[in-house]
Formats: C-alpha cells, sequence, structure tokens
C-alpha cells in the first residue's frame, strides 16, 4: 500500500506534505479512483517479480520547475544567440 500512497502524494506535487494516513487505498484492486479533497487520482497498482509498482494520474498544469531548469534555459539560449557554437576540443595533439 506504500508505494500506492507515494505515487497519489507525488501526483498531487505535495510529498510529504499530503500525510499517508490521510489517503485511503482499496485493498486488492489495482486500479482505483481516490478523490483528495477536489481532486481525482487514478492509481494503478501492479506486482512484477515480487516488486510493488503504482502509478498514480492527475491532471495537471505543467510541471514544477527547479533552479537547474533556468540554468539550462539559460544556457540554450547563449548557445544559440552564437552560430558557430559547438561541443569538443579545438586542441591538436602532436604525436612523435
Amino acid at each position: 500500500m506504500w508505494t500506492g500512497k507515494e505515487a497519489i502524494q507525488k501526483a498531487a506535487r505535495m510529498g510529504m506534505h499530503l500525510n499517508p494516513r490521510d489517503i485511503e487505498i482499496p485493498i486488492d484492486n489495482q486500479k482505483s479512483i481516490i478523490s483528495i479533497e477536489n481532486t481525482n487520482f487514478q492509481l494503478i497498482n501492479l506486482t512484477n517479480n515480487g516488486y510493488n509498482i503504482s502509478v498514480a494520474i492527475t491532471p495537471g498544469d505543467g510541471y514544477d520547475s527547479i533552479s537547474e531548469d533556468e540554468l539550462l534555459d539559460q544556457t540554450l539560449e547563449r548557445m544559440n544567440s552564437i552560430p558557430d557554437w559547438s561541443v569538443g576540443c579545438n586542441t591538436t595533439r602532436s604525436n612523435l
């Protein structure tokens, strides 16, 4: 049941701010609809080779960006502004 609760927490983008005790998951259901406040989550629980796998899906609006996203966007913008920018090394080696 824990993987299902964790999947719901992540889909809600709340992590442990959503108390796992507040998430009620029906026992023995592979697919469930879980309602928390005004949001419905589709929860799918699977077992494969002794591992429990849970996926929670809910409508969302984009994703939560992190500081690295801004740095990557700025880097891409700068790379695109320099026409002859390329990846690699311009040094040559003289092998004797």
